[in-house]
């Protein structure tokens, strides 16, 4: 069937949803958790052994792109809620309503992975930004409120922007399909490229793109960890996933659109590895840190050709972020450590803690022989084998790699704090024998891809092998 995976996924929701209602509230929390884990392990079970074929009907359709896009989300989400829950229950917030609500959001994901229409597209970019705004709301503090209403208002711009590019788009062709009707008038080309552009640009403030980043370092700042490692990793997946099928489909290649994709990842770049080097705040930080890896990903995209790279470097962004993030949270337990000044001599109390922040630290800035660094190469690879007939492109790489050495001196920064600064006297928590697997395992898998990344080529390879 080709509904099957949102169909499971709603009726699992709602199940949870109704039953957990049932219960008295100290118990709704780790019911809530409970059957939420075993939801998403079931999906997982089900997207790894269900064999892809290539389905479709009007408005949607089943593909590698989309099946492999849901898989990563829903492996994302299962490490993400299991990793946030003992900060959750400490930030005293009402963790059920967190988790049917994270199931929501990621509902949305798989309805945009599986979107081949405008309308289809727009009502999944909604499920997934709604939830999303009321869970940052439901950490009672002032700071949350006001990033929750700072992420609804840019998002409904956001939202406003694409709904103007798809009434566009369906004046010019006469529906909403993602594919352009044969009319070869100069006129009907400009406002094709128009279109495009706005819903471009919805999608691109969405994915925190600059100049449209506005919303990313603040929104950061705000919100509680476990949010800020959520909306920095899950969402992307279909923001991501949509770009790459108005890639596969060639509505990015018309006219000038190409060189607009490069000129804002440049922009994107520059501006995230600028913003980040006067941070203090190490959300703030990671929010820009953020916009700069947006840039390399999309700098690889290269308009109607089905490339693997921007898929490659997603999923090392998504493993070192979750690193970044959990063990953020498993050092300070509730009591959130966001200036750099508080992890002065962490090395001398807590090495593990460092050795992990060192490791995915690296990576981000793309150090060898580290996963980050082979998703940076990629990026150049594909960069300079466009190249061959255009010097712009080389003008690009040459770019992007000065502004990636800028991108350095912020994580070297960090890392000198961590290792090389006198101690403070900051209270660390120390880790369980859980925590520390759960640390281990996104940062073997950050040097297991480093050293060979053929493995994980191999899995973005696949991803886009039958598309449609």
């Amino acid at each position: 069937m080709l509904f099957l995976t949102e169909i499971i996924l709603t009726f699992l929701l709602l199940a949870i949803l109704i039953s957990g209602m049932c219960l008295r509230q100290v118990q709704q929390g780790q019911y809530g958790f409970a059957m939420s884990c075993i939801s998403l392990i079931l999906i997982i079970i089900y997207l790894m052994i269900q064999p892809i074929h290539h389905q479709s009907i009007p408005g949607w359709t089943v593909d590698s792109l989309s099946q492999y896009m849901k898989l990563f989300a829903t492996i994302a989400s299962l490490y993400i809620m299991i990793t946030s829950r003992s900060t959750i229950k400490q930030l005293s917030i009402k963790t059920f309503e967190f988790y049917v609500l994270l199931l929501a959001s990621l509902l949305g994901v798989f309805v945009v992975a599986s979107a081949k229409n405008f309308l289809v597209l727009f009502v999944g970019l909604e499920l997934i930004a709604l939830p999303l705004y009321a869970m940052i709301a439901l950490f009672n503090k002032r700071q949350a409120y006001e990033a929750a209403l700072k992420y609804f208002i840019l998002g409904a711009m956001a939202s406003g922007i694409l709904l103007f590019g798809i009434a566009l788009m369906f004046g010019i062709n006469g529906h909403i399909d993602f594919m352009f009707s044969n009319i070869s008038d100069n006129i009907d080309i400009k406002l094709k490229m128009l279109a495009v552009l706005l819903i471009l640009i919805g999608l691109l403030m969405k994915l925190g793109f600059a100049p449209f980043h506005y919303w990313v370092p603040d929104v950061f700042e705000g919100a509680p960890i476990p949010m800020v490692m959520l909306i920095a990793t899950l969402p992307k997946f279909a923001y991501v996933s949509a770009i790459m099928r108005l890639s596969f489909e060639g509505m990015l290649s018309i006219s000038i659109l190409p060189n607009v994709i490069v000129v804002l990842s440049l922009l994107s770049i520059l501006i995230g590895n600028l913003g980040a080097l006067s941070q203090t705040s190490l959300k703030r930080l990671l929010g820009y840190s953020s916009i700069a890896h947006m840039g390399f990903m999309l700098l690889a995209l290269n308009p109607g050709v089905q490339n693997f790279v921007p898929i490659f470097y997603l999923i090392m962004y998504t493993i070192t972020s979750i690193l970044v993030f959990s063990n953020t949270m498993f050092l300070s337990k509730g009591n959130e450590l966001d200036e750099m000044i508080s992890y002065q001599g962490l090395y001398e109390k807590q090495p593990l803690f460092a050795m992990m922040y060192l490791i995915s630290f690296f990576s981000l800035a793309g150090i060898p022989p580290l996963g980050g660094f082979m998703a940076k190469l990629n990026v150049f690879y594909i960069l300079l084998t466009q190249a061959e007939n255009s010097t712009w492109l080389y003008t690009a790489a040459t770019l992007a790699m000065l502004f990636a050495v800028i991108g350095t001196a912020y994580y070297i920064r960090f890392i000198r704090i961590i290792y090389f600064e006198s101690q403070n006297k900051t209270q660390y928590q120390r880790l369980s024998s859980s925590q520390t697997i759960l640390l281990v395992i996104p940062a073997s898998l950050i040097l297991l891809f480093g050293i060979l990344p053929g493995l994980l080529i191999e899995i973005s390879q696949n991803a886009i092998l039958i598309t449609s």
